[in-house]
């Protein structure tokens, strides 16, 4: 056999092996740090997540809360049942601001309000400065363009934001009820070492069907 056919067979039998190896061993999941929120006073709150600190302005009567993350609303991306989060009045007009660009950020909206009784002109909606994915939850919203809508009733779930440093909420919500909120980062998932042993099955198959094809 021509040298040059046995260098591409013994690759792609490289190839084949790895692909098969990481396809069938499991994969250990991303898992989602949540905001270690430190203060909140003079409609500023500050914190960190995952090492990036960051700071919330716009803020009216808050305080440090907690909120049970772990129903339906947010499914497959849950907490604990004593989350840390922020109260905020429904009619505030938020920034967020972190130290540094990041990835996806997990934003939970918690108890969002809608129309209360048919007190608002229009039913409210939260506008946010970049485009989101609904990634939970938001059954009782309605979402078009970057805007979530909630006709009525309460609004829990989780969004996904992209390569993100600041981010505004606006809203027409005048009744300056208090809702919650928290977000989070996603840790990069480590190989498991059944992912590492089929890299070292994958290597040692290779490495035989080089030297079966060598004696050929």
């Amino acid at each position: 056999m021509h040298p040059s056919h046995t260098h591409s067979r013994f690759r792609l039998a490289v190839l084949t092996a790895f692909l098969i190896s990481a396809f069938f061993a499991p994969q250990a999941k991303a898992t989602i740090d949540f905001t270690n929120w430190a203060s909140s006073s003079g409609g500023t709150a500050t914190g960190s997540v995952n090492g990036v600190n960051f700071t919330v302005s716009g803020l009216g009567a808050s305080s440090l809360d907690s909120a049970n993350l772990t129903g339906s609303n947010f499914t497959g991306f849950t907490g604990s049942a004593s989350q840390g989060t922020i109260d905020m009045e429904s009619s505030d007009q938020l920034t967020i601001t972190l130290d540094s660009t990041v990835g996806t950020l997990y934003f939970y909206t918690v108890f969002w309000r809608g129309n209360a009784g048919g007190a608002q002109l229009a039913d409210p909606a939260y506008t946010f400065s970049a485009p989101f994915t609904v990634l939970a939850g938001e059954t009782a919203g309605s979402v078009a363009g970057d805007t979530l809508t909630v006709p009525s009733g309460f609004a829990s779930g989780v969004l996904a934001f992209s390569n993100i440093q600041t981010l505004t909420i606006s809203t027409n919500n005048v009744s300056g009820n208090i809702q919650e909120l928290t977000f989070g980062l996603s840790d990069a998932p480590e190989p498991t070492t059944a992912t590492l042993m089929g890299i070292g099955v994958a290597v040692l198959a290779a490495f035989r069907f080089r030297k079966s094809t060598a004696r050929r």
